[in-house]
C-alpha cells in the first residue's frame, strides 16, 4: 500500500545533544512530543521527523525526577502526563 501512495521516507528524529543540560533535554522531548512550533524554535531543526512516542516518553520519564521546578511547570503544562514520573497522577 505505501509504495503506491509514494509516501517519502521521513527521518527518525535524533537523540538530543550531548552538551544539552537536563532542563533542555526535558524539554527536547517534551516539544517533540507536543508541541514542534517550540522545537523547532528552541532546537533550531527544520524538517519533519518522525517521533516515536513510546521512547520520547521513556526519556522524558526518566529525566523528570531532576528537572528544576520551573521547568516542570512548563511541562506539566502539556498535561498529566508530565506527573508520571513524579509518581503523583497517572492518565
Amino acid at each position: 500500500f505505501l509504495s503506491k501512495t509514494r509516501y517519502a521516507s521521513v527521518q527518525a528524529l535524533p537523540q538530543p545533544g550531548v552538551n544539552l543540560n537536563t532542563d533542555d533535554r526535558a524539554l527536547y522531548w517534551t516539544y517533540a512530543l507536543y508541541d514542534m512550533g517550540k522545537f523547532r524554535a528552541r532546537f533550531g531543526m527544520d524538517g519533519r521527523y518522525a517521533v516515536s512516542r513510546g521512547h520520547a516518553r521513556h526519556e522524558l520519564e526518566l529525566l523528570l525526577p531532576n528537572v528544576s521546578p520551573e521547568t516542570m511547570r512548563e511541562i506539566s503544562a502539556y498535561g498529566a502526563f508530565a506527573l508520571r514520573a513524579g509518581g503523583t497522577r497517572r492518565p
